[in-house]
Formats: C-alpha cells, structure tokens, sequence
C-alpha cells in the first residue's frame, strides 16, 4: 500500500526536476488566471447587453469554438507532432490567448463567432501537443501524479480570476476587461 502523501510527493518531485513541466505548469496558471475569469463571466454578459443578443446567440458563439476545436483536432490527427514541440505549445497558446482580446474588440456576433472559432481551434493544436508530450516524456508510473498536478496548477488560481473579473470590468469596462484578458495572458 502506497501513501497519498507519499505519491503527491514523488510527482512533486519528478515535476521540479523538469523545466519543461513546472515552467508550463507556471504559464498556464498565470494565462487562465488572467483570461479564463473573464470569458466565462464576461461573454454572456457581452452577448447579452452590449450586442443585444440571445442564448440562441451564446450558443453560436459556443457552437463556432467547438468547430474550431474539432476542425483542429481532426486536422492534428492527420499529421506528425511538430519537432520542436515545447515551442510549438507556446506559440498555439499565446495566439490563442491574444484571440481572447477579439471578444472585446468584437461588435457583430459573427465577430464573437471568430474569435472562439480561433481561440478554440490553436488552443486545441497546443493542447493535443502537450498532451502528447506528456505521455512521451513522463514515465507511465508518474503520469497520474503529474497529470493531477497539471489540472491543479494550470487551474488552482481559476476561483480568483472569476473573483477579479468583476471588479476589474467595474473600473475598464467590460472590453477592456477582455482584451487586456488576452493580451496580458499572453504575455
């Protein structure tokens, strides 16, 4: 039998061993620190009163990420992981992050609709590199254990961004909220 402290330890460990995890661990946190507050709560409220639109409208805009991620996915599986995967990863997250400004730079829905388009579709291309990576660099015994450490770090900060989002969009507003969402996050 195995302690839970023990194996929380041992992935602890293997992760700050290893700048490529740790590092990518950091970077997501800090991104969806700063962009993921303000999308889930800004959007719908951005849909709703400021384009005068419906759920129905909601729907598409979510509907038009989906696409964008399956149309991505699809299109991954159909060629190699790039060879310089690490800065592959990086550079798929820092556009998809930046297409978090459009939403605040959007004043049509079918600008909202293409800006999820593009988040979704380069947010998957890095995701499924990363994931990939993961299962090729860390060892089967230390997969579970990094991966929970993954969703943890890259997520653990996600209760304040949506804490921030709204004092935040009180004093810039609720573009300016969503641009500097994406710019800052991808920087």
């Amino acid at each position: 039998a195995r302690s839970v402290v023990r194996d929380l330890a041992e992935g602890w460990r293997f992760v700050r061993g290893r700048a490529w995890l740790w590092a990518t661990f950091a970077s997501a946190a800090v991104a969806y620190l700063c962009f993921m507050g303000p999308v889930e709560v800004l959007l719908p409220y951005l849909v709703k009163n400021e384009l005068d639109g419906s759920a129905r409208d909601l729907g598409m805009v979510f509907a038009a990420g989906g696409i964008g991620s399956v149309t991505c996915a699809l299109a991954m599986g159909q060629s190699d992981i790039p060879r310089r995967g690490l800065t592959f990863i990086y550079a798929c997250w820092t556009l998809a992050t930046l297409a978090v400004a459009g939403y605040g730079l959007s004043s049509a829905m079918w600008q909202l609709m293409l800006a999820a388009l593009a988040f979704n579709a380069v947010e998957t291309a890095g995701t499924i590199v990363w994931a990939t990576l993961k299962q090729r660099h860390v060892p089967r015994t230390m997969l579970g254990r990094v991966s929970s450490l993954d969703w943890l770090i890259s997520i653990g900060l996600l209760p304040l961004s949506f804490a921030l989002t709204g004092p935040v969009a009180a004093a810039i507003g609720t573009r300016g909220t969503l641009v500097a969402a994406g710019v800052v996050g991808a920087l």
